[in-house]
């Protein structure tokens, strides 16, 4: 089940405080898939789709890429919605009065609006403390903001409700440089063995060894650790083990390949078999490939940049289609603003590789964005 459109760069900071996700509950799940969704939609953008207009979620698409049966699983009534915490009834009931923009939605109550509502409202705070790219180096990330903006609309013609976002800088900074990936198909359809967290971690351990390893041994993983990722709650050590044994058998069987293989050690203080070794095995990459997705990030982040350069030097440019069109002949003008376009270009550089942009590099690319990209808009 190995597809390049389907891998997806996540934080890595996610994957090392899995546990951080209780805070939110029963909503923690469905608030790691919004993540992971919203990962990969940032990262399979048209880059025309969102130059001037916020992004546009739909819950009927996260359904069909997160392997839900129906979207409308997702529209059940919260019992305890985060909106109405700590309001009294009063309040709840003005807020229930709707919202002046008629179309603008005012009340986040259902499953799905509440853990979008949430992951606004509460960021994630870390156990322990991140990373997020700063120039060269990484500096500390004690906890992670997913949105910058969100409304909640409904459409006038066809009744149905989507949602309008922006991602926050660290969020998207951290799929730049601190990220592994993962093959969403394959994490959305673990959902149903509840084994996604041993896929996100896994993932994790695998993408922080160097490129020219291809196999890595994981020895400090607890027992009890392993049991909670691999969803074993049994009463018997040894029905532990044979849950987790079919456990990472079924996530093999889902991947294709022999993604990992588990074997026991003793550990000294005790008389069994006890101490999980983990044997995690890269799948070979085509050098050809390895290329285009380094040249796909840097040139997604170069247009961010850009784009921001641009809203910045012409504040009232047109919305839309006409806003395109302005972006357009703006970056086809290449005296214009050049040295604000190199800087963007080059700050892109420096966030994806942690290196600086070669002159002769930053010149190429940026003949490139007044060409060839004008065609491609």
């Amino acid at each position: 089940m190995s597809d390049n459109n389907d891998l997806t760069r996540f934080d890595r900071n996610l994957a090392n405080n899995l546990a951080d996700f209780k805070r939110y509950g029963k909503d923690a799940t469905l608030i790691k898939n919004i993540a992971l969704y919203l990962a990969y939609e940032w990262q399979h953008q048209q880059y025309t789709a969102h130059l001037f207009e916020k992004s546009t979620l739909d819950p009927v698409h996260f359904a069909k890429i997160m392997n839900y049966n129906s979207y409308r699983t997702l529209l059940k009534p919260h019992p305890s919605p985060t909106q109405f915490l700590n309001k009294s009834e009063d309040e709840i009931k003005l807020l229930k009065g709707g919202h002046q923009d008629r179309n603008k939605q005012a009340i986040w109550d259902t499953d799905f609006c509440n853990a979008l509502y949430t992951m606004f409202d509460q960021p994630l705070t870390f156990t322990y403390a991140g990373k997020t790219p700063s120039g060269l180096t990484f500096s500390r990330l004690e906890k992670l903001s997913f949105f910058k903006e969100l409304s909640k609309y409904r459409n006038p013609v066809t009744g149905k409700i989507y949602y309008e976002y922006e991602l926050s800088d660290e969020f998207k900074n951290n799929l730049a440089r601190y990220f592994f990936k993962l093959n969403t198909a394959v994490y959305a359809k673990l959902r149903s063995r509840k084994l996604q967290d041993l896929y996100l971690r896994m993932s994790a351990y695998k993408e922080a060894a160097p490129d020219t390893q291809e196999t890595i041994l994981v020895n400090t993983i607890s027992f009890d650790l392993l049991c909670r990722l691999a969803n074993a709650h049994c009463s018997a050590f040894q029905d532990n083990k044979k849950h987790i044994r079919k456990a990472f058998d079924y996530l093999n069987s889902v991947l294709g390949y022999t993604f990992i293989q588990l074997t026991w050690a003793k550990d000294p203080r005790s008389a069994y078999l006890n101490r999980p070794l983990i044997e995690l095995f890269k799948q070979p990459e085509e050098p050809q490939q390895a290329t285009r997705d380094h040249y796909a990030r840097f040139k997604l982040y170069s247009i961010d940049n850009l784009r921001k350069v641009f809203k910045t030097v012409s504040p009232h440019a047109p919305r839309k289609i006409d806003a395109v069109a302005s972006f357009k002949k703006w970056m086809s003008e290449a005296d214009a603003h050049y040295i604000e376009k190199w800087e963007a270009i080059r700050e892109a550089y420096q966030l994806c590789y942690g290196t600086q942009i070669t002159e002769e590099y930053l010149f190429k690319m940026h003949k490139y964005f007044y060409t060839d990209f004008i065609s491609e808009l």
